[in-house]
């Protein structure tokens, strides 16, 4: 099974660390959008990522990089199962317009 994990902040990069552990033996690629720490964490825990996209503080830069960035993915990620996210509707919307299965975490 390929799982995709799509991950937009360090928050998420410290979660998807400890999950990874436990999934060492599944078929999984990560996307990372540029934010923060977030890219340099993931390189630091030894895992590789796609980056798609990153942060504006700009709200309207901000609008149009996040319905860019979905777009990006629909194009980018084809090739998974099931995505996986956390608070991250991207992965959902992804998984859904290609009919795959999703999971979404929400704390």
């Amino acid at each position: 099974m390929a799982v995709w994990i799509d991950i937009i902040n360090p928050s998420h990069a410290l979660f998807f660390n400890s999950f990874l552990r436990e999934f060492s033996d599944e078929n999984y690629f990560i996307t990372i959008r540029d934010r923060a720490e977030t890219v340099s964490l993931i390189q630091s825990f030894g895992l590789k990522g796609i980056t798609i996209g990153r942060d504006y503080r700009n709200g309207i830069k901000k609008s149009l990089s996040m319905v860019y960035r979905a777009i990006q993915l629909y194009r980018q990620v084809n090739h998974f199962n099931c995505a996986i996210g956390f608070e991250n509707g991207m992965s959902v919307a992804v998984a859904k317009l290609r009919r795959r299965k999703s999971i979404l975490f929400c704390d």
